[in-house]
């Protein structure tokens, strides 16, 4: 698959309403955060979780089955990570 075929399956996963099934991202981002940062004893802030959700993508490309699902959530995640930072 294209790359560009990837980011256009990305953008348009984010773009639907996801909302619906998954909650609100900046939410469920706020929640995600603050659980691993109680977990860690560390700040993180919804844009890490974001972007340690395109690691946990990463691994699983590079560990798991090579199917393109991984690279297009990273994308998507990634694309996430610059919307909450750009929200706060």
């Amino acid at each position: 698959m294209k790359a560009t075929d990837m980011l256009v399956i990305a953008s348009q996963i984010v773009a639907s309403d996801r909302a619906n099934s998954h909650g609100d991202i900046h939410e469920s981002m706020k929640m995600l955060s603050a659980i691993w940062s109680a977990y860690l004893g560390v700040k993180i802030t919804s844009e890490d979780a974001c972007n340690m959700m395109v690691h946990l993508k990463q691994v699983r490309a590079k560990t798991g089955k090579k199917v393109a699902d991984h690279y297009i959530d990273a994308a998507g995640y990634a694309a996430l990570a610059g919307q909450v930072k750009d929200d706060l």
